[in-house]
């Protein structure tokens, strides 16, 4: 096991997504290990049609920090219904290779 923590935030768009991560990650010390994204569940007909999933790792009080940040970052543009944030406070060593799976390539 590592010490290290995994948080996961989900939103709404890509400018939410991009500005919430920011904000997050100059107020904590996280580092982003993948960002995905799906269609929500209305489809075309949703007022924003991509849903965006970004996975990050840190110690449990910047993961805890950078999820309060990038929800409060997230608020200003969208709907609370439309964020979810997640956080695992212990990460296993085999979750490396998925949290880095995505349609986003990190370097």
């Amino acid at each position: 096991m590592s010490s290290k923590a995994i948080g996961c935030l989900e939103v709404l768009g890509l400018s939410v997504a991009l500005d919430a991560m920011d904000k997050a990650c100059k107020g904590s010390d996280i580092k982003i290990l993948g960002i995905d994204c799906n269609n929500p569940s209305e489809g075309d007909k949703a007022k924003i049609p991509n849903v965006f999933q970004v996975k990050f790792e840190g110690d449990v009080s910047s993961v805890k920090d950078a999820l309060e940040i990038a929800k409060a970052t997230a608020l200003k543009y969208i709907d609370e219904k439309d964020i979810l944030t997640h956080m695992i406070s212990r990460k296993a060593s085999e979750f490396d290779s998925i949290l880095k799976l995505g349609k986003f390539k990190m370097k």
